[in-house]
């Protein structure tokens, strides 16, 4: 049963689902390897809502080495997870290695050995133990179960941000809630038992694993970690425990510590082994009878504090414990091999290994904005103090407190944008570096679809302009058909998880550059999103680079990240500005592609209901195709026309078959498409209208009116458009849309010298229509409005009519629609009402 895994790739990646939610836990931590490493996994999987738990002082180690006066994020970034700081709730160290991943058909939890860094991924010999369930049914939803009991056991008071992200595992869940509802945490047959061991208030490890394996006599004792008691007291409690005819002891004796303080009439007993294998992290306790075996595995050493076997200082630890039947010698079976040493005469170098620990004078606990209100947890009041907060690209700022209490609220007008936050007296930091948890921000990673749609339209960097905003959007749609998943199942296995250079080219690594990792939203098919990405690069950027050489670089990057190396190695790539003619033929067939995927399979309108039948909520409606695209693919395709101005105003004289004609075809039709798409989906329901959804509702309506504002256009066209953009954003909102115009203001301000004034004059005006509730009248008879008009229908918004005529039957009227959202050249018929709001032709034609 030897074998390897790259657990991320090989057991979540391949299993070919999607996991909305993913908990991880870790003792040590490494920002960079994560970003680098982790989260173009976690994106590959479609994860958003993402939480890292983190022992306390490494997470002062890491906030430090992120945000300190020589961070990596010298700008302040923000961060695409939520690092949570927890303390042992045993005095020791917080040690669990932990992963839950939940999907809307799958769930999978992992608990193992290995910490969210390099070595813990890549160079150092694991043991991990997977579970996976697609049903609530399924034999291991019971320590999916307990799993997750785990870690909401976990999680304290101190962050309302992280309760909610919780309840989001459950809510977009119904595999979730469904496993969760069971009480059901043991795996216990006459075939096997599974159960997760964990060490808490008044029940260790120790006490859970004398209970479970109650009355079985013992023969054989095997231990295999890299950290023992140097007095051997964990070693000596379980030979004086279980009283085994043999003990097998396996040790590091490069970089772990050993037993060496045990007294002879132990030593005497025990054989011990050096294990063969470099850099062995892996946690192993098997206990053998004449007719079972069992095995613990996990994340707890072979220690007192490991265990629970002292009262007064207890790791927070996780294990599995397993029995099978029969003599099973899983150590062997996992493929580790050993050669005898001789304990007595080992000369120890340097003592044992020391952490550091945090010696400030307070700790924040957390530090978080929820509804309106900052927040700040402390261990304690403090007294003459300075707040020094970091902020979103920007110096910090220093606010001194006479006094701050353990729950102290700070003033919304210090923070804002603010990313961390220590506190100091005489320049001195007397308190660990806290990361605050913005509502807003960690609001994007909601697994909710509709806002998840929402949020996917403007990428995910904080204070990037609108042509690097768009960068993420554009990387995240699919032109190609994605190829059929690999379908794997994560059975249940101990599995041992290393570098495996033998079966490395057989695994496909998901990377971004550090600096590029919070723009892209990665989607799971990997060729796919490849394809899309390189199309970007050559428009965008107009890199001069063959293709090979692209992939030369991933593989180098590849081998930065392994070597732990990924934020030094980063190379900055000289970019020439200079798009052929060929750049642009491209440019123009990636629009068509697009528009053919996602917008011709569409049929019009329904002339009964006078709205776009794809669009209709009805499900029983016959004869109507699905809506084959969501918000994220029409606002990329709208993104793509901005790319395609970009190419073409860069390229005056090279240009060729009507460039901007095409350009301009396919913006008005596209952007009318996706203003009916977002009026059905979005403004029926005011729970969307929040304050983390404002922002990029606003934003949306900006570059919208930007994109319309690069061209000339038809009157009543670009009427009808502005038009229902207002209508369809802030129909019942003077304030929302006033905001909106704002942000359009401010954004013209900036850098768009090549729009078109004269529309830019219409749109200014049409804004000011649309206040004067849109310049329209009633008319009492259909037959008395002008020939040509644009008229309101509450469904659809404003429409163009043209040539009303008398009809038969309950419907006298009808008249011939043209919209935007149309073909060029395409007029549907419509029944119309005798009584309908007109704009005037005299205000029409001002």
């Amino acid at each position: 049963m030897k074998t390897r895994y790259r657990i991320f790739g090989s057991i979540v990646e391949k299993s070919g689902v999607s996991y909305n939610s993913v908990i991880l836990t870790t003792f040590s931590f490494d920002p960079v390897f994560f970003n680098n490493y982790y989260l173009p996994k976690l994106r590959a999987v479609n994860a958003t809502n993402i939480l890292v738990l983190i022992d306390a002082d490494r997470y002062d180690e890491a906030m430090e080495l992120i945000y300190g006066e020589d961070g990596l994020a010298s700008n302040n970034t923000s961060l695409s997870f939520t690092p949570i700081r927890v303390k042992s709730r045993g005095n020791g160290v917080f040690h669990p290695k932990v992963a839950l991943f939940v999907g809307e058909s799958k769930c999978i939890a992992l608990v193992g050995s290995g910490n969210l860094t390099c070595g813990g991924t890549s160079y150092n010999e694991e043991v991990w133990n997977a579970f996976c369930a697609d049903s609530t049914t399924s034999a291991e939803a019971s320590i999916i179960n307990a799993v997750w009991q785990y870690i909401n056991s976990l999680i304290g008071d101190d962050s309302e941000n992280v309760k909610e992200q919780l309840k989001w595992v459950t809510a977009f869940s119904e595999l979730m809630r469904g496993i969760t509802e069971s009480r059901q945490t043991i795996l216990d047959n006459d075939e096997e038992h599974i159960s997760l061991l964990f060490n808490e208030p008044g029940s260790s490890i120790f006490a859970q694993l004398l209970a479970a394996i109650d009355g079985v006599a013992v023969k054989k004792l095997s231990m295999l970690a890299p950290y023992y008691d140097t007095n051997g007291k964990a070693i000596a409690t379980l030979i004086d425990t279980f009283n085994p005819e043999v003990v097998d002891c396996y040790v590091d004796n490069e970089r772990g510590t050993l037993p060496t303080g045990l007294s002879a009439s132990y030593l005497d007993r025990i054989s011990f082994h050096k294990i063969k294998e470099d850099r062995t992290h892996a946690k192993i306790l098997q206990l053998q009878s004449e007719s079972e075996t069992w095995v613990l595995t996990g994340s707890a050493n072979i220690t007192q504090a490991a265990l629970g076997l002292d009262g007064q200082i207890v790791n927070e630890e996780a294990s599995i414990l397993l029995r099978a039947k029969g003599r099973v010698n899983y150590i062997k079976e996992l493929g580790f091999e050993k050669s005898p040493i001789d304990i007595l005469s080992i000369v120890r170098k340097g003592g044992n290994k020391t952490l550091s620990t945090s010696q400030k004078e307070v700790a924040i606990h957390s530090c978080e904005l929820w509804e309106g209100t900052y927040r700040m947890k402390l261990n304690k009041d403090v007294d003459n103090v300075d707040i020094c907060i970091y902020h979103l690209a920007g110096v910090p700022s220093i606010h001194h407190f006479e006094r701050l209490t353990r729950i102290q609220e700070l003033p919304v007008s210090l923070m804002q944008d603010a990313i961390s936050l220590v506190l100091q007296r005489d320049s001195n930091n007397i308190s660990n570096r806290i990361y605050i948890l913005d509502q807003e921000r960690i609001q994007k990673g909601c697994p909710d679809k509709v806002i998840k749609q929402l949020a996917d339209l403007f990428g995910k960097s904080e204070g990037a302009n609108w042509w690097n905003k768009i960068a993420g959007i554009l990387g995240s749609v699919y032109v190609d058909e994605p190829s059929s998943s690999i379908k794997a199942s994560a059975g249940r296995i101990v599995a041992r998880a290393s570098k495996d250079t033998e079966n490395s080219n057989n695994e496909e690594e998901s990377l971004v550059y550090a600096a590029d990792y919070d723009k892209v939203v990665f989607k799971q098919d990997g060729y796919s999103s490849r394809i899309n990405q390189r199309i970007f690069d050559f428009i965008f950027s107009g890199m001069r680079q063959e293709f090979e050489a692209e992939e030369s670089d991933e593989k180098n990057t590849v081998k930065d990240v392994e070597d732990g190396k990924a934020a030094l190695a980063e190379k900055k790539k000289r970019v020439y500005i200079v798009h052929s003619p060929s750049a642009i033929k491209a440019a123009v067939n990636y629009l068509e592609r697009l528009d053919k995927k996602y917008i011709a399979p569409l049929k019009e309108f329904d002339s009964t209901n006078l709205i776009p039948i794809t669009l209709d909520p009805d499900p029983y409606r016959k004869g109507y195709p699905p809506l084959p695209a969501t918000l994220t693919h029409y606002s990329a395709i709208l993104v793509a026309v901005a790319l395609m101005m970009r190419v073409s105003n860069d390229n005056e004289e090279e240009k060729e078959d009507d460039v901007d004609g095409k350009i301009q075809y396919y913006a008005l039709r596209l952007l009318n498409r996706f203003i009916l798409t977002f009026r059905r989906s979005f403004t029926v329901s005011q729970e969307y209208r929040s304050i983390q959804l404002q922002r990029m509702q606003r934003e949306l309506f900006a570059h919208s009116l930007i994109l319309l504002a690069h061209f000339s256009w038809d009157v009543w066209k670009l009427t009808v458009t502005v038009l229902n953009l207002c209508d369809s954003f802030a129909p019942d909102h003077p304030e929302t849309l006033q905001q909106a115009v704002s942000a359009f203001e401010n954004e013209i301000k900036e850098d768009y010298m090549s729009l078109n004034s004269t529309t830019l004059a219409s749109i200014h005006r049409l804004l000011a229509m649309f206040k004067a509730d849109g310049g329209m009248c009633e008319v009492n008879s259909v037959t008395s409005a002008p020939e040509k008009f644009i008229y309101y229908n509450r469904k659809v918004g404003y429409l163009i009519c043209d040539s009303v005529k008398r009809g038969i039957g309950k419907v006298p009227y009808y008249g011939h629609i043209i919209t935007p959202a149309l073909k060029e050249g395409q007029i549907e018929k419509v029944y119309m009402p005798e009584k309908i709001r007109v704009i005037p032709a005299d205000l029409f034609n001002s």
